[in-house]
């Protein structure tokens, strides 16, 4: 039996309860560990009822993600996943070689492209759906340019490839369980093109109870899909595996992949950098693009060397005290497009051999029930550690642009672009190579809205930042040039006229306007009126009310400027006071130590005069009367008897003084300092002399 356990018999000690003891860190371990080993175990057995209600011809498949998810389940539970425990000390910037600049690769001629493509293929991420942009079902099918999709897009580009060059470049969809379905039917309109078009869908995981660690799911029938998630797009080698396509592509000669969100309508194939892939003397079976960071990138996840590997990192990991440094643009400038390059075989080898490792990224969420889940998710950037030979390409700016809202949307249907078979390319009258950096509000949010609110999309062609917020619409052929900021306010209405040109301008609501809506909104909440949208004053009243506020604010700038010149005043006149009567301290403390000084001085001057009058003018003992006996001359005699009484008095001024000095007041001082500081003067002056004089006399005896 082990030692750590009782013996039958044994006694607790009775001065040290049990509830006062304290566990070391070996039991705290031993009991997490029994918990993570009881968590695990029940969750197995809950996901084989979950598989066994799943229809007979889908369990092979169901049973196959659930082992997937068990393995990810266990690392959770084993490694102690917290999004901040990297060593920041640890990180260090790529090296040089390992992230490459996008120019060098263009130095190089593309011989044969038509050999390079048909090692190549295409897998675009499907999975998102369109709600946050107020759209039903998947994001890939929502307009974003002269009527076509990001879809359409896509498909548009490859057929342009695949018929320039004779080559044959597949497209490839990972779908989530959300866009699956609803995929493949709109895939049958593009039966006619010139690109093959293949789709599998990604694994399907339960959200787990966040107490029980138990998943929500009831059964699989049910069609209540908030119980279950897809797993991030780190999932797209497993699942790509699972679909049987991975071993496919590999048969047909097929060497990389070229993955990337279907939402950036910058990712398009480049010759380029397969070529740098298929002909570098190095193989790089991992490529990642990178571009410089700007104010709108300074979350997204950058490439660092950790632990002699390159490695993604993403904000999620970083901890709370070096959030603000990780979006430093100066330390980490570059960041992740998330399109990569992946060599083939080597998703085949890293998943047969189990090392792909990927950091789990865990996600807390409350339910429409209430019940609070957590589900574990990864990242396909952070597969970049588990490959051989990976590297970052430095791309420029056009290789990344995304479209994950309206603000987004304004920009790629804008004059900034320009469309060439699917292809959105930088209009070349833009002075600089940069987007506008674009942020609308919430009532542009639905595309629906978004849509009604511009009769055309305005000219962005010299735009640096757009703010919006509020109720504004756009006219007709309106420009937008440097800085502008539109702002209605609550209950009012800016309507842009067609044709305008807003340059470095801020517009908002006329000032008589707001004051009469808060007016009438104060008024009607005072009385217990519910209130309402209130209608615009009419022109002649909005002057005369704009004059009279204008007026009020005048009057009253002036009043604020008066108080604060006055304010000022009294303040420098408190400081100069202040400054004075410091001055007058500092001066008498140095008085004050020169008069000590000089007390003690006069103490020791004071001791040797009393001892040569001891020793001299004090009248000799009747037994010391002889011919030893000394006595001085008149002259001393006469000097002393005359000066007695002064010599008294300059005893008693510096006693008292000395004792007083120190007690006294400040403002004391002013009145009794100077006095006896001259008396002091004098009686030191007269000690002097008389100490001076004193060897002359004794001669004269």
């Amino acid at each position: 039996m082990p030692q750590s356990m009782l013996q039958l018999g044994t006694k607790l000690p009775m001065n040290e309860p049990l509830a006062k003891r304290t566990p070391s860190q070996s039991d705290i371990a031993a009991f997490k560990d029994l918990t993570k080993i009881d968590a695990l175990t029940t969750l197995q057995k809950s996901l084989n009822k979950l598989a066994l209600t799943a229809p007979s011809q889908t369990q092979k498949e169901v049973r196959i993600e659930f082992d997937g998810f068990e393995q990810l389940f266990s690392r959770y539970l084993h490694e102690g996943i917290d999004q901040s425990s990297i060593d920041w000390q640890e990180i260090q910037p790529p090296p040089e070689e390992t992230v490459i600049p996008y120019k060098k690769l263009i130095e190089a001629d593309i011989d044969d492209p038509k050999s390079l493509l048909d090692k190549l293929i295409v897998v675009k991420l499907n999975g998102g759906l369109g709600t946050t942009m107020g759209c039903q079902g998947p994001k890939s099918v929502i307009s974003v340019r002269s009527g076509l999709t990001f879809l359409d897009l896509t498909i548009q580009q490859l057929e342009q490839l695949n018929r320039q060059y004779g080559c044959d470049v597949p497209l490839v969809l990972m779908n989530s369980f959300n866009t699956h379905e609803e995929t493949e039917k709109i895939l049958q309109k593009y039966s006619h093109v010139s690109v093959k078009i293949y789709n599998f869908h990604q694994s399907k995981y339960p959200r787990v109870d966040r107490e029980t660690l138990l998943p929500v799911a009831m059964n699989m029938t049910s069609s209540e899909n908030e119980c279950w998630y897809p797993p991030g797009h780190g999932d797209v080698y497993q699942s790509f595996y699972n679909s049987g396509l991975l071993d496919q592509f590999i048969e047909q000669g097929k060497e990389y992949m070229f993955l990337s969100n279907i939402d950036n309508l910058g990712a398009t194939v480049d010759l380029y950098i397969l070529k740098h892939l298929l002909t570098d003397e190095t193989r790089h079976e991992f490529v990642m693009e990178v571009t410089d960071k700007t104010r709108a990138d300074v979350k997204g996840g950058t490439l660092i060397q950790y632990q002699g590997k390159l490695r993604l990192l993403e904000i999620a990991q970083v901890p709370k005290e070096n959030v603000d440094e990780f979006k430093s643009v100066s330390k980490f400038r570059i960041f992740n497009t998330n399109n990569l390059w992946v060599n083939l075989p080597a998703i085949k080898r890293i998943i047969e051999d189990k090392t792909l490792h990927m950091e789990i990224i865990v996600n807390h969420k409350a339910l429409d029930k209430g019940i609070n889940v957590i589900q574990l998710e990864t990242a396909s950037g952070a597969a970049i550690k588990s490959f051989e030979g990976a590297q970052g390409i430095n791309v420029p700016r056009r290789r990344f642009l995304p479209v994950k809202t309206t603000s987004d949307l304004l920009l790629v249907m804008s004059n900034l672009f320009t469309l060439t078979r699917g292809n959105l390319v930088m209009n070349k009258q833009r002075s600089f190579p940069t987007v506008p950096l674009v942020k609308l509000g919430t009532s542009f949010t639905k595309v629906k809205d978004f849509l009604s609110r511009f009769e055309s999309i305005p000219d962005c062609l010299e735009l640096d930042s757009l703010t919006v917020s509020g109720d504004v619409t756009f006219g007709k052929g309106v420009s937008l040039r440097g800085t502008v900021i539109i702002i209605a306010n609550h209950g009012d209405r800016i309507d842009i006229p067609p044709g305008a040109i807003l340059e470095n301008k801020i517009v908002c609501m006329p000032p008589a306007q707001f004051y009469h809506w808060y007016d009438v909104n104060l008024r009607m909440r005072m009385l217990g009126i519910e209130t309402k949208k209130v209608a615009k004053m009419n022109e002649e009243a909005a002057v005369a009310l704009g004059a009279d506020i204008l007026g009020e604010a005048v009057i009253l700038s002036i009043a604020i400027a008066g108080l604060a010149l006055e304010y000022a005043r009294r303040s420098k006149n408190d400081l100069d006071k202040e400054a004075r009567h410091q001055e007058r301290l500092a001066k008498m403390e140095r008085q004050l130590s020169e008069l000590e000084i000089t007390f003690t001085n006069q103490s020791a001057h004071l001791r040797e005069l009393e001892r040569l009058i001891q020793n001299h003018v004090s009248p000799p003992s009747k037994s010391t009367k002889s011919s030893t006996s000394t006595s001085l001359p008149e002259s001393v005699s006469s000097l002393l008897t005359t000066n007695k009484k002064q010599v008294a008095q300059a005893f008693s001024i510096v006693e008292q003084s000395s004792n007083q000095l120190p007690l006294m007041q400040l403002h004391t001082i002013d009145y009794v300092f100077f006095p006896i500081a001259y008396a002091i003067q004098q009686t030191n002056d007269f000690i002097v002399s008389l100490l001076k004089q004193w060897p002359s006399l004794r001669r004269t005896k």
